[in-house]
């Protein structure tokens, strides 16, 4: 069930649920469908074939996109070219994972992408929700929503884990966030990673 209803005034969120004011003011799912269905599997399909060029062009350029490697984490902000440059680069950096491991995630672009925002086999065949936030329990306690990069559709892909089914136990979601750039079109501005495991 997606957390869509305006609170009451002064009602506390739930737990682990966005905030609902925020929720609320966004498009609905079938709006948020019509203007970026189309863009979101060929964004999905274009990170199964780790073609970082064709993710790259729903990018807009001189804006970059927002990886965040975990909800709530600090962006770590590509540009158009970095990312579509993405598979090719052997840098590595470290990623903001929530994993509560002692070591850091240190990973190239395409690592990042194959372990971290894509790590699940689920996702690469999920189907997408369009600004529907469910409940589930949820180990960051911080903000999915991404207000300061003008978002108003975020897209989810969700997979179950295989070992822990239901989504009271273990499961990741790949979020893709968009902005508006003119009627009827937006660019992608935020991959996000969102995950728990007991």
């Amino acid at each position: 069930m997606c957390i869509r209803d305006r609170p009451k005034p002064g009602a506390p969120d739930a737990p682990g649920a966005p905030n609902a004011q925020l929720v609320a003011a966004l498009p609905s799912a079938q709006v948020a469908e019509r203007v970026v269905g189309a863009s979101a599997l060929a964004i999905r399909d274009a990170l199964v074939r780790q073609d970082f060029a064709a993710v790259a062009r729903h990018v807009a350029p001189g804006r970059g996109v927002c990886l965040a490697a975990s909800k709530g984490a600090a962006c770590r902000f590509m540009s158009r070219a970095e990312l579509a440059a993405c598979g090719k680069s052997q840098r590595r950096e470290r990623w903001a994972v929530d994993s509560g491991r002692d070591e850091p995630f240190v990973l190239t672009c395409r690592q990042a992408m194959r372990q971290i925002f894509l790590g699940h086999e689920g996702l690469a065949r999920a189907s997408p929700s369009y600004n529907c936030f469910r409940r589930r329990p949820d180990n960051s306690g911080a903000a999915l929503l991404r207000p300061a990069l003008g978002a108003e559709v975020y897209v989810e892909l969700f997979a179950d884990d295989p070992d822990l089914p239901g989504e009271g136990f273990g499961w990741r979601s790949l979020w893709l966030v968009f902005a508006p750039a003119g009627p009827d079109a937006h660019h992608l501005v935020a991959l996000v990673s969102h995950y728990w495991s007991i």
